[in-house]
């Protein structure tokens, strides 16, 4: 069975230039003041973006450099606050191929399968965390369960 897929962009989608994805990405920024800060981008569209900063001194008016994948480090000022979260204009328009970049780079967030242009599925990703190593405390107990039936069904038949 074949699924034709397709992004489609929300009204709230087109608030900023071309178009704003959704995304997590972990980047560092680098203020003026020379503090380098570990923030997640929750968003990016061609000239803008919205950033997540915990703990962080950051106003509106600052100029800050976000050192982007692919692309390198951008140059935005921040236009809005509501702490942990700062909404940027960049200097420069990011190109589609930028975009692209730091899309592939994101965490997974969610997902939207279309069939003949009708949603069939939707949802949220989350990642998943698989230890390959089973956990030593229930192999014991599997084998030590094991043998113990072994031993009474042996018992029960002497």
């Amino acid at each position: 069975m074949k699924f034709r897929a397709a992004i489609q962009r929300s009204k709230a989608d087109l608030r900023a230039g071309k178009g704003r994805r959704e995304l997590r990405l972990a980047v560092e920024l680098h203020a003026t003041d020379g503090r380098i800060v570990h923030v997640k981008i929750r968003n990016i569209a061609d000239q803008g973006l919205l950033i997540e900063a915990t703990n962080s001194l950051m106003a509106i008016g600052d100029v800050i450099q976000v050192d982007l994948p692919e692309s390198g480090v951008v140059s935005a000022d921040i236009v809005w606050a509501a702490p942990p979260f700062f909404g940027c204009r960049l200097d420069d328009v990011l190109s589609g191929a930028q975009l692209a970049a730091a899309l592939l780079k994101s965490e997974p967030t969610a997902y939207r399968l279309t069939q003949n242009g009708t949603s069939v599925a939707e949802g949220t990703l989350k990642k998943v965390y698989e230890d390959p190593v089973p956990n030593f405390s229930k192999v014991v107990f599997l084998i030590a369960g094991f043998w113990g039936l072994a031993g009474l069904l042996l018992f029960a038949l002497i």
